[in-house]
């Protein structure tokens, strides 16, 4: 049985991730939407934006950030299978859970360098050397909250596989 505080942590997580999922979705299609209108100014009146270049930029990064999360959820991440598959499903297991551990160990150290440099973006009011001039603080906070968010993601999908390892035993 397991605790009710898990199960509202879980179901928050993962959908936030759910949501990231749709935000990234949305972020693709502006970018080809915007990408569109940029070439036909550019072919039609040879004149292209001043924004579109480092708007899809930023937006590129911040699909990758926050659809990881989503992808996370969905355990669909990159894997690659082919000696994964020759170990026994009971040993599989375990060392899903131990490589998830690392991960997770390894998105707790980025989330705090990715606090800090948003930190140090924000407060110094830094803007980007581009046209556009960009505060970075803003730009940067999404690096960090997708970087929260993967590490709550990979806590929840631990918590569910050691679930299911007891679900196995019995």
């Amino acid at each position: 049985m397991l605790h009710s505080g898990w199960v509202k942590f879980s179901r928050v997580v993962n959908g936030i991730s759910e949501l990231f999922g749709s935000i990234s979705g949305l972020l693709i299609m502006f970018m080809a939407v915007s990408t569109t209108y940029d070439v036909c100014l550019r072919y039609f009146f040879n004149k292209p934006s001043i924004w579109v270049v480092e708007v899809s930029e930023f937006m590129l990064a911040a699909t990758a950030c926050l659809g990881a999360c989503y992808t996370l959820k969905q355990r669909r991440h990159v894997a690659v299978d082919l000696l994964i598959d020759r170990i026994p499903p009971k040993p599989r297991r375990y060392l899903g859970i131990g490589t998830s551990f690392i991960s997770f160990l390894t998105c707790v150290v980025l989330s705090i360098l990715s606090f800090d440099l948003w930190y140090e973006a924000f407060t110094t009011g830094e803007r980007t050397w581009t046209t556009l001039r960009a505060p970075l603080g803003f730009l940067y906070l999404y690096f960090f909250i997708g970087m929260l968010v993967l590490t709550f993601q990979y806590v929840v999908n631990i918590g569910d596989d050691i679930s299911n390892l007891k679900d196995h035993r019995e």
